[in-house]
């Protein structure tokens, strides 16, 4: 019977003790490790590269803005196709717009004066304020006298393609400030005056 026994029990032990095999079992632990690092990196370089491109192109918008005097609503779509190419490879079309504040001083209190959008399709509200109210602008800066301001908004939509449901988010938003060169005296007079 013990012999019966000590036979039953020896495969078992020889699997204990075996060593065969043991890298296999390594590696199909840590592969999938591996396999989120390399996706996760990815998809973080292409959310910083993205960011970049959307820095770019809010400053880039406000600068073609700021050049144009006086400005038109037939200068708008131009500078709005530019985006196009800075944000290339991609799409501004789909995942996102652009949106243009003029703000001036109006007698003492500043105004939005006039607001465009374009370069997408994407729905968003300027965090600088709606065209005819008073401007959220940062803390120091100021218009004053017949100064004019310049705001582009940068929306943008970002979608991960392999983790779509990680912590860094997917809206990007940039403003940039610029004022027009040369003379803001007409630089936007609004419809009707």
């Amino acid at each position: 019977m013990l012999r019966t026994a000590a036979r039953y029990l020896r495969p078992p032990m020889r699997f204990a003790t075996d060593r065969r095999g043991v890298m296999f079992m390594e590696f199909a632990l840590v592969a999938p490790v591996l396999v989120l690092l390399i996706l996760g990196s990815y998809d973080y370089g292409r959310y910083v590269l993205v960011h970049q491109k959307v820095q770019r192109t809010s400053t880039t918008i406000a600068d073609l803005v700021a050049r144009e005097s006086p400005l038109t609503n037939s200068d708008m779509p131009g500078i709005f196709d530019a985006s196009g190419h800075v944000m290339a490879p991609f799409s501004l079309s789909s995942d996102g717009v652009i949106l243009v504040s003029v703000i001036q001083d109006d007698g003492g209190n500043l105004r939005i004066v006039k607001q465009y959008n374009g370069g997408g399709t994407l729905s968003a509200t300027s965090r600088v304020g709606a065209e005819g109210t008073l401007p959220t602008l940062p803390t120091g800066m100021t218009v004053s006298g017949a100064n004019v301001l310049v705001v582009a908004e940068v929306f943008y939509s970002f979608d991960a393609l392999f983790l779509p449901d990680w912590s860094i988010g997917n809206s990007i938003y940039q403003a940039t400030y610029f004022r027009p060169r040369g003379n803001p005296v007409g630089y936007f007079t609004p419809p009707g005056t």
